[in-house]
């Protein structure tokens, strides 16, 4: 028998690639019942049994689980066609699998707990996942959960219970909670004053309590006006820029405008090019070294590239990742963008930051990301351009002045050395000062990134990812509430 992984991490970069696809729903059956994380599916197979009359899906996220899975459905000895199976990973594309107001009831039985502080990231119950669950149940459809771990069981009714403000949603689905547990929640420790003989009146009364939700999110600050996303810049920062990014997404938030500075300005060029978060973390997790790895000492052939010799890589093969990224969606001028966008980069010989709001966007990327060393300055209508965190490394610059912005920081990465080249590259402790049109986003201990430590690029996606929600369900501070 084929061994199957009884874990998998659904957040590697395998499976951040969004490629669950779209189940059409006969006409004919009473209800619709969807098994999410179904394993062997001995549940969706009764239920299936015990109702023909219901259309049932069971959705996993092993492959080799669900091979196993078509295999048993073609050689049972009497047709089930009101069962169906399909690929999904429930935090990343759940969102393809059915068309809102269309499922009765969603299953989501026993997942896996994820044990360890550092693997709690991994759990499926989390608001992006409900907020899926909740569009595409029908009105008065249910979400039935069920665990055998107590702490999990008590995180997820949390998460039902508390539902965060997240703008303009439908209305949230009748929801049952099923609690199956070797200890009762009566026979936990008591108070001191509490009688050990006796127990809550509810579950709900077992819940630790929480200080009261801050008034004002992160999020809903966000979706109170249009913002501008401002990406800093940072050596191979890209990665974890994509995953503000794939947050952003998740939660709906969308971004009227976007500045990038070096590595931001790879980040942010791609996707305000019309390129989803969801499709450059795929793109980023297959780039390898010998992609952009290029020495300027080979090749001497003179030729019309913008890029120069000055630095220890000539360019090109970036060049040519760019053109295939933006090849997806035409676009090759920064004015033709689908979200404004304005790459920052440093001109060399007047010393100053330039904010390019229009001419050819594959070369204002190139300069803005030429890091004095690595790369060569480029040329754009005949001046020499470097990085543009040379003489701005955050890219603040490029905002008007009361223009309300979410300013992505990227701390300082020890071996660039850019404050030294160049004394008025920005103060750090300035750039993180949140004002009360300014939120600022800084997410800690994400994996070392480079030429060599490419294999880190999708765990510093997921991680800043994961950061983001985090980051948007935390309080504005008061200070921050003040009238602008």
């Amino acid at each position: 028998m084929r061994g199957i992984r009884q874990h998998v991490n659904p957040l590697g970069a395998h499976f951040l690639e969004v490629r669950a696809q779209p189940i059409a729903i006969p006409p004919g059956f009473e209800r619709v019942e969807v098994e999410l994380g179904c394993a062997d599916a001995q549940f969706s197979f009764e239920l299936a049994d015990r109702h023909p009359e219901w259309f049932v899906v069971g959705l996993e996220i092993r492959e080799t689980m669900l091979e196993l899975l078509h295999e048993r459905v073609q050689h049972r000895t009497s047709p089930i066609p009101n069962l169906v199976f399909g690929y999904v990973n429930l935090n990343i594309d759940l969102d393809r699998v059915f068309e809102p107001g269309t499922v009765d009831r969603f299953h989501l039985l026993f997942p896996d707990p994820w044990f360890k502080q550092r693997h709690r990231k991994r759990r499926v119950v989390e608001p992006g996942l409900l907020e899926v669950v909740a569009r595409q149940l029908v009105e008065g459809g249910e979400l039935h959960f069920a665990s055998d771990v107590f702490e999990l069981a008590l995180d997820a009714m949390a998460e039902l219970e508390e539902p965060r403000d997240r703008g303009a949603r439908p209305a949230q689905p009748s929801r049952r909670v099923e609690i199956s547990t070797r200890q009762s929640l009566w026979r936990s420790q008591p108070a001191r004053n509490q009688d050990p003989r006796t127990g809550p009146a509810s579950l709900a009364d077992g819940l630790p309590k929480a200080d009261p939700m801050p008034a004002l999110t992160h999020e809903s600050w966000l979706r109170r006006e249009p913002f501008t996303l401002v990406l800093s810049a940072g050596f191979f920062g890209f990665f974890a820029h994509v995953g503000v990014l794939l947050g952003l997404e998740q939660a709906g938030l969308r971004a009227r405008r976007v500045v990038g500075v070096s590595a931001g300005a790879i980040a942010g060029g791609l996707w305000a090019s019309g390129i989803p978060a969801s499709e450059l973390a795929v793109a980023l997790g297959l780039v390898r070294r010998e992609d952009f790895w290029d020495p300027s000492w080979r090749g001497w052939a003179r030729d019309d590239d913008p890029g120069t010799r000055l630095g220890l890589l000539r360019g090109r093969k970036l060049d040519r990742l760019l053109a295939d990224q933006l090849a997806t969606c035409g676009v090759d001028r920064i004015e033709d963008c689908s979200v404004a966008f304005a790459p920052v980069s440093h001109d060399l010989l007047a010393r100053r930051t330039i904010v390019h709001d229009q001419g050819p966007l594959r070369p204002a990327i190139r300069a803005s990301a030429a890091l004095p060393g690595m790369f060569g300055p480029v040329r754009i209508a005949g001046r020499l351009h470097a990085d543009g965190g040379i003489s701005d490394r955050s890219g603040l610059s490029a905002l008007a002045r009361d223009e309300r912005a979410l300013y992505h920081h990227l701390p300082r990465s020890r071996g660039t050395g850019l404050g030294r080249l160049v004394p008025g590259a920005g103060s750090e402790l300035g750039d993180t000062r949140e004002l009360a049109n300014r939120q600022v986003l800084t997410i800690g201990e994400l994996p070392r990134v480079g030429p060599q430590q490419l294999q880190n690029g999708p765990l510093a996606m997921a991680r800043a990812r994961e950061g983001t929600l985090r980051w948007l369900e935390s309080g504005v501070s008061q200070a921050d509430r003040r009238p602008r």
